[in-house]
């Protein structure tokens, strides 16, 4: 298989912002050759997320300056 686990994270991304990710053990699965890697890669990135915080939109202020627009 021709696909790096770098690939296959990028690939799971895809389809998680057209919603349709799936379940990353399953995801996985389908790539026995880098299973464990790409479960680890996909886990922690899940983690990583979900530990910063996310914002919508640009804020007006950024300490003293503000944001023109």
């Amino acid at each position: 298989m021709d696909d790096s686990v770098a690939d296959l994270v990028a690939r799971w991304l895809e389809l998680r912002d057209r919603g349709d990710a799936p379940d990353p053990g399953p995801f996985a699965a389908r790539h026995p050759w880098c299973e464990v890697a790409l479960r680890q890669a996909l886990e922690d990135l899940i983690s990583t997320e979900e530990r910063i915080p996310r914002r919508a939109g640009v804020p007006d202020r950024i300490g003293r300056w503000r944001i023109v627009r």
